[in-house]
């Protein structure tokens, strides 16, 4: 734990986790910071002595702004107050307002206990709203400045991506060019290509190539048919080739075949008795992982049978409870508006009680005054 150099700070944003030992945060609170962890939970008690965990990146140093003269009297006043044991709202050390008369009259004009009470009361509420008012305008500046930033950075994001985009496009136009251009000087190298590999193109190819021979000789039609026969002599002699090579690899692959069909009956052989044994392990298995299900499902049911006789039990033992705590509020009731009665007539017979003791003593001065009179009449 260290102990930071800033021991009272400010929510800059509302905040609230559910759970025990968190406390809640609301836009403006001042919190005290008792202790301070490293990784950004500090502990710490608001003006609602509530204490509880906080993160602080939701918080600022609180500053202290100086404190008016007006504050600082009345602060005096209080701690003045407190000395003499004297409670400011009930009456004030200092009078809030001048005297009417003069201080050596006889009977100055003082105003009221309780119009200086609701005076004092008064001022501390304006004061108290003027500083809420303030924070939550400092609140609300900061919110703003936060959104202006916000939405400053998105623009340069969002610019950032446009460029981005226009740079990839240029680059993706600039190899589909290049593509092209590779693309039309390959096309004789891929005729050669596929013919090496025993593939001959398609009849539409050589359909287009064709027509694309007989454009190029359109100016004679003898040199025109000539070329289209040659074409199609070429493609011919592509596939005659082409045949023989696939005959060749067919009769190879043939002799394989037969080879490989011979070992896999073999395989297949070994095969199926390891699939015998795993059908009968797997079978094993399932029946092991049936009973031990049949099991579990007895066990559950059992356990689900006592749980909801428990929660029976429980809702009985609640409804019991309720109607006891229904009874105890009539009760409660009832023996409150008892105690106010008694209260009221206790208060009648302790009135009743010092009038008597009024009349007691009117009593004794007539009988003493009456004791007097009898002495002084003999002496007359």
């Amino acid at each position: 734990m260290v102990q930071p150099a800033e021991h009272v700070v400010y929510a800059i944003h509302d905040y609230e986790i559910p759970g025990k030992g968190f406390l809640p945060l609301k836009a403006g609170d001042v919190l005290y910071v008792v202790d301070a962890d490293s990784s950004g939970w500090w502990l710490g008690v608001n003006l609602r002595r509530q204490k509880g965990v906080f993160p602080s990146t939701y918080t600022l140093p609180y500053v202290f702004p100086q404190p008016p003269a007006d504050l600082v009297r009345d602060v005096q006043l209080l701690f003045l107050a407190r000395e003499f044991q004297v409670d400011l709202t009930s009456g004030s050390p200092a009078p809030l307002y001048d005297l009417e008369a003069a201080p050596h009259s006889a009977h100055p004009s003082v105003p009221s206990a309780d119009l200086l009470r609701d005076e004092l009361q008064q001022l501390l509420l304006e004061r108290e709203t003027e500083r809420k008012t303030v924070m939550d305008r400092l609140g609300q500046l900061l919110d703003a400045q936060e959104r202006g930033r916000a939405m400053q950075q998105q623009e340069m994001m969002a610019q950032r991506v446009r460029e981005q985009k226009c740079e990839c496009e240029k680059e993706q136009l600039h190899k589909a060019r290049t593509l092209l251009r590779d693309l039309v000087g390959d096309i004789d190298r891929q005729k050669k290509e596929l013919l090496s590999k025993c593939k001959v193109p398609s009849q539409a190819w050589y359909c287009l190539f064709a027509k694309v021979v007989a454009v190029a000789g359109a100016d004679s039609n003898a040199d025109a048919e000539h070329s289209c026969e040659s074409v199609w002599r070429d493609a011919l002699k592509d596939l005659k080739s082409v045949v023989q090579q696939q005959e060749e690899q067919l009769a190879a692959l043939s002799s394989s075949c037969e080879e490989k069909e011979a070992a896999f009956t073999e395989a297949a052989a070994a095969l199926q008795k390891r699939i015998e044994w795993r059908d009968n392990n797997v079978a094993a298995m399932l029946a092991y992982w049936a009973d031990a299900a049949a099991q579990t499902k007895s066990m559950y049911v059992s356990c689900k049978t006592e749980r909801e006789a428990a929660n029976v039990v429980h809702q009985q033992k609640a409804a019991e409870l309720r109607r006891r705590l229904t009874e105890g509020k009539e009760r409660y009731s009832e023996t409150k508006e008892k105690y106010r009665t008694l209260k009221r007539e206790a208060q009648t017979i302790s009135d009743l009680l010092k009038q008597q003791d009024t009349l007691d003593a009117l009593s004794r001065e007539v009988a003493e005054v009456d004791g007097e009179m009898a002495a002084l009449q003999p002496c007359a």
